[in-house]
C-alpha cells in the first residue's frame, strides 16, 4: 500500500522483528526509510535526505546534499600546447602504425598476438617522445 502513493519523501516500519524490516524498506519506494523510528534520519547530519515521485526537491545532508549546493567546473590547462598531441588528426604514417600495434597490445585475444606487438608499439611510442622531448624542456 505504501507504494501505490504518488509521494514518497520518508516511511518508517515499525516491527519487533528487525530483518524483516530491512526487508519490507528495502522495497518501500521512499528517499527515506527508519525501522522503528519516524524522522530522526533528518536530524542526521550525514544521512542524504531527499524524496522520490512527486516528493522532495534535490538533496539535503551527507555528500550528495553538499553536492548540490556548489557548480563543479572542470578547467584543463595544456602547458604544452605547442606541442601536437600523438592522438591529434592528422595521424603520421608512424603514429597509425603504433595506434594499431597498442589496440593489439591491448585487446588481442591471443597472447602471440599482443606479445608482438609490443616492440613496434614501443619503437613508434618511443620515437613520436623522442622526436619532440626538445619541445616539452621549454615548459
Amino acid at each position: 500500500m505504501a507504494n501505490e502513493s504518488s509521494f514518497g519523501l520518508a516511511a518508517s516500519v515499525w516491527t519487533r522483528n528487525i530483518k524483516k524490516g530491512q526487508s519490507i524498506a528495502r522495497r518501500i519506494e521512499s528517499g527515506s526509510v527508519m525501522i522503528n523510528d519516524s524522522v530522526i534520519s533528518f536530524g542526521i547530519a550525514e544521512a542524504s535526505w531527499t524524496g522520490v515521485k512527486k516528493s522532495g526537491i534535490g538533496w539535503t545532508h551527507g555528500q550528495k546534499g553538499m553536492d548540490e549546493m556548489v557548480n563543479l567546473k572542470y578547467v584543463c590547462v595544456d602547458t604544452q600546447f605547442r606541442l601536437q598531441k600523438f592522438w591529434w588528426f592528422p595521424y603520421s604514417k608512424r603514429m597509425s602504425v603504433a595506434i594499431r600495434k597498442a589496440k593489439s597490445l591491448l585487446f588481442s585475444r591471443k597472447i602471440v598476438k599482443r606479445l608482438a606487438a609490443i616492440p613496434l608499439t614501443l619503437k613508434n611510442f618511443t620515437g613520436y617522445l623522442l622526436k619532440n622531448r626538445h619541445r616539452n624542456d621549454k615548459w
